[in-house]
């Protein structure tokens, strides 16, 4: 069964070229101590529509918010071993913090430049690599299959893109373990590790 919005409620709320600042957080709709902000609610429809594909993305985007809280609540109150799904959320929680800070030291720290030297080098060294029948056949690689045969070695100047970034992930694997294992040598020399010994 389609569950209605109030379409006036949701064309009210998408009229905010005139609203004070203090009216920003007005709420939409409310599913027992829950709440949806106007605010919420604008972020989430694209930029760009109409105005009745807004009304239609609104209601769409209320809709799916009070179904998730509702699922949401008799879930948590049905599930049995709670611990365990609070175990995978701060596992999963400590892999996206580690991740994203890894990207910024990426970011901000990894600027050592790949030389025309460095790409030929390794293409020279691993040449297996580049065996035209690794690659799919589309864009600059649908040229070559026309001129050269299914196991020939891609010419540099076409494998040069490829090698670029086979080095730069390369790059980024070696420093990342190499921060990791100063972090643990820093860790050990300040005395932050301490090791456990079972034997009587």
């Amino acid at each position: 069964m389609r569950l209605v919005i109030p379409a006036i409620v949701i064309s009210l709320l998408l009229i905010s070229c005139t609203q004070s600042k203090e009216n920003e957080d007005a709420l939409v709709v409310k599913v027992g101590n829950k709440t949806l902000a106007k605010s919420d609610l604008e972020e989430n429809i694209p930029p760009g529509l109409s105005y009745n594909d807004s009304l239609l993305a609104a209601e769409h985007y209320v809709r799916t918010w009070i179904i998730d809280v509702l699922m949401y609540d008799i879930a948590e109150k049905n599930t049995g071993d709670m611990a365990q799904i609070n175990r995978l959320v701060e596992n999963y929680r400590k892999s996206l913090v580690i991740y994203h800070y890894q990207e910024q030291l990426i970011n901000e720290k990894l600027i050592k430049k790949i030389t025309e030297q460095e790409l030929y080098e390794y293409y020279k060294n691993n040449r297996e690599k580049f065996r035209l029948d690794k690659y799919p056949a589309q864009g600059v690689f649908l040229n070559l299959a026309e001129s050269l045969s299914r196991g020939d070695i891609v010419p540099f100047e076409y494998a040069k893109p490829i090698v670029r970034e086979m080095l730069v992930n390369q790059q980024k694997v070696d420093f990342l373990k190499q921060t990791e294992n100063d972090i643990y040598q820093r860790a050990l020399d300040k005395g932050k590790i301490k090791f456990y010994n079972d034997d009587k």
